[in-house]
C-alpha cells in the first residue's frame, strides 16, 4: 500500500487504485500517524491531535474505535493492511517503509541526486523524478492549518525548493539557459527572497543576452531584503552583481558535458525478413510500455528482431540503445555485472562501498535510452528484479527483453514471437515436387524459415548419403554461422529439432538448405 502526502492526503493499493478515506476524523488520525512515521505516537498526542482543546467524554476509548475504523479500511483496501498500523505503549506506530510515502521517496531521491555532482544530467534526471511526486506546492494540504502538521510541511516545501535550485542548477550546467530564463521567472516571484533560485535567474538571463533583465534581478531583490528585512544581500549576490557589471567571462555558458556513445548495438549481416509489421508495431509499444519482453521458443528470431526494433529506436533517444547478452549468465551477479560492464561502469575506490545494484541505479538515473536484455530465459528471476529497480529510478529508460518466457514483473508487456509462416504450396516458383504432388516453399523463405534471417552459406550441392547424415551436416552448417556463440548454436540445434517435430509430414521432405 502507497500512501500521499505531498499535496492532498491520498492512499493507493499496491496496484494504484485510489482508496476512500471518508471520514474526518479518521483522515486526521492517518494524517497524524504519516506526520511521524516511523514513530510511536503517545495517546495523549493523538487525542490533541484530533479534538484540541475540546475532547470528548471517553476520549481514550473513542481513539480506540477511530483507530479501529482505520485499521478496517486499509484492510478492506488491501489484505493485511490492518497490520499496517501497530498498537505499542504508549500509543501507536504507522509501520511503512520510506518507499511506501512519496514524501520518502522524495528524500530518497533527493539523497541519490546529491551523489552525482560529477554527472548534471543524471542528476537532473533524479530531482524530475523527485519534484514529479509532488501534487501541488503544499505538503499535507487538506491539514495545511493544523498544529502539529505546520513543522514537517514547512520542512518538506524548503526541501522541494531546494531541490527546484539543486535541478535549475543543474540543467544551467547542461546549457539550458534559454528555457531556464522564462520558467524560473514565476517561480522567483513566488519566492521573492529566495537568494539561491534567484542566483540560478540571474545567470540564466545573463547567459541568454539579457544583461539588463538580470541587473534588475538583483535590483530588485536588494530593495526587497531593505525594505522587508533590513538586510544586504549575501556576499555571493554581491559578486554576482559585480561580474556581470564587467561582464566576466567565468559568467559565459561553458561546453556541455559531452554525451556517452548512442549505443553498442551490433550491425546486422542480412536484412530482417519477415518481420516488418512486427518491427513498427514493438517500436510504437515501446513509445507508451516502458518494458517489452519479446517471448517465443529458442531459435525463433527474437534477438533478431529485438536488435531491428532497438536500432530503428535508437535514433529517437538521446543516449541512444545498449545490448547486453546474458546467454552466458548463471547468477544475480552475472546479470548485474554484464550491465556494468555495457555501461562502462568502474569502480571508485574514493566512493563509499555500495552494491553494484545501487551503482547501476545511479548509472540509469536521469538518462533517456534502450536497454535490450537478451536470452532472459535461464535467469528470468534476477532478471526481473533488476529490470524494475532500474525502471523505478530511471523514468526515461525503455527495457526490451527476449526471453523464453515473460519476467512476469509488473508493467511488463510481453510479446509473443511465432515461427514465420511457410508459404502455401505453389506459391512462388517451386524448386523441385514431392511425391505427393506438393511444391516446395520457394528457397528465399525457405532460407530464412523460422528465424527470419539468414542462417550461413549455401551448399551448392547434394550428395547421396543417407538423410541421417545429411541431417547432421546441415545442422552442423546451421549452427556455424560467423559470430554465433556456443549459446546460439544450441538454441538453433534445438529449435530445428523441435521444427522437425511440429511440420506436417510433407514438409520433412524439403531440403534444409541454406544461402
Amino acid at each position: 500500500m502507497r500512501l500521499g502526502v505531498l499535496g492532498p492526503l491520498e492512499v493507493w493499493t499496491a496496484d494504484g487504485r485510489l482508496v476512500r478515506v471518508r471520514e474526518t476524523r479518521i483522515r486526521t488520525l492517518l494524517t497524524a500517524l504519516l506526520v511521524r512515521r516511523g514513530q510511536v505516537v503517545s495517546v495523549d498526542r493523538l487525542i490533541d491531535d484530533l479534538w484540541g482543546d475540546a475532547p470528548p467524554a471517553g476520549d481514550v476509548r473513542t481513539l480506540r474505535s477511530k483507530v479501529s475504523l482505520l485499521r478496517r479500511t486499509l484492510e478492506d483496501a488491501e489484505p493485511g493492511g490492518r497490520d499496517l498500523v501497530v498498537s505499542r505503549p504508549p500509543g501507536y506506530l504507522l509501520r511503512v517503509d520510506d518507499d511506501a510515502v512519496d514524501a520518502g521517496r522524495f528524500e530518497g531521491l533527493l539523497a541519490r541526486a546529491r551523489k552525482l555532482a560529477a554527472d548534471p544530467r543524471a542528476k537532473a534526471g533524479l530531482l524530475t523524478e523527485a519534484l514529479a511526486l509532488w501534487r501541488g506546492p503544499s505538503a499535507f494540504a487538506d491539514f495545511a492549518d493544523e498544529p502539529f502538521v505546520r513543522a514537517e510541511a514547512r520542512r518538506l516545501e524548503e526541501q522541494r525548493l531546494v531541490a527546484l535550485e539543486e535541478l535549475a542548477e543543474a540543467r544551467l550546467e547542461l546549457g539550458e539557459h534559454g528555457p531556464l530564463a522564462g520558467e524560473l521567472g514565476e517561480l522567483v516571484a513566488a519566492h521573492p527572497l529566495h537568494e539561491g533560485l534567484r542566483s540560478v535567474h540571474v545567470r540564466a538571463l545573463y547567459r541568454s543576452g539579457r544583461q539588463d533583465a538580470a541587473l534588475a534581478s538583483l535590483g530588485e531583490l536588494r530593495d526587497r531584503l531593505r525594505d522587508d528585512l533590513g538586510l544586504d544581500p549575501g556576499r555571493e549576490l554581491t559578486e554576482l552583481h559585480q561580474a556581470i557589471v564587467r561582464q566576466d567571462a567565468a559568467l559565459s555558458p561553458g561546453r556541455a558535458p559531452a554525451r556517452r556513445p548512442r549505443g553498442n548495438l551490433p550491425a546486422p549481416f542480412t536484412d530482417l525478413i519477415g518481420r516488418t509489421e512486427e518491427v513498427r508495431r514493438i517500436g510504437e509499444l515501446l513509445q507508451s510500455e516502458r518494458l517489452v519482453t519479446l517471448t517465443g521458443i529458442g531459435g525463433v528470431g527474437k534477438t533478431r528482431l529485438a536488435l531491428e526494433v532497438a536500432a530503428r529506436r535508437a535514433e529517437d533517444l538521446p543516449e541512444g540503445a545498449w545490448l547486453v547478452e546474458l546467454s552466458a549468465a548463471r547468477t544475480g551477479i552475472d546479470v548485474q555485472e554484464a550491465v556494468a560492464a555495457v555501461l562502462e561502469l568502474r569502480d571508485d575506490v574514493h566512493a563509499p562501498a555500495r552494491s553494484l545494484a545501487d551503482r547501476l541505479t545511479d548509472a540509469v538515473a536521469g538518462r533517456h535510452m534502450l536497454l535490450v536484455l537478451d536470452n532472459c530465459e535461464h535467469v528470468v528471476e534476477p532478471v526481473a528484479e533488476l529490470a524494475a529497480r532500474l525502471l523505478r529510478a530511471a523514468p526515461d529508460l525503455r527495457v526490451l527483453a527476449t526471453s523464453q518466457e515473460p519476467l512476469t514483473v509488473t508493467g511488463e508487456h510481453a510479446w509473443p514471437i511465432p515461427p514465420l509462416d511457410l508459404p502455401e504450396p505453389g506459391a512462388g516458383r517451386p524448386e523441385r515436387r514431392t511425391p505427393r504432388g506438393h511444391h516446395h516453399p520457394p528457397a528465399e523463405t525457405r532460407r530464412r524459415h523460422r528465424t527470419g534471417h539468414r542462417t550461413g552459406p549455401r551448399r551448392r550441392g547434394r550428395g547421396r548419403a543417407p538423410a541421417r547424415d545429411r541431417h547432421r551436416r546441415r545442422t552442423h552448417a546451421l549452427t556455424s554461422a560467423a559470430g554465433w556463440t556456443d549459446g546460439h548454436r544450441s538454441r538453433i540445434a534445438g529449435s530445428c529439432q523441435w521444427s522437425a517435430l511440429s511440420c506436417p509430414p510433407w514438409s520433412s521432405l524439403i531440403r534444409c538448405s541454406t544461402p
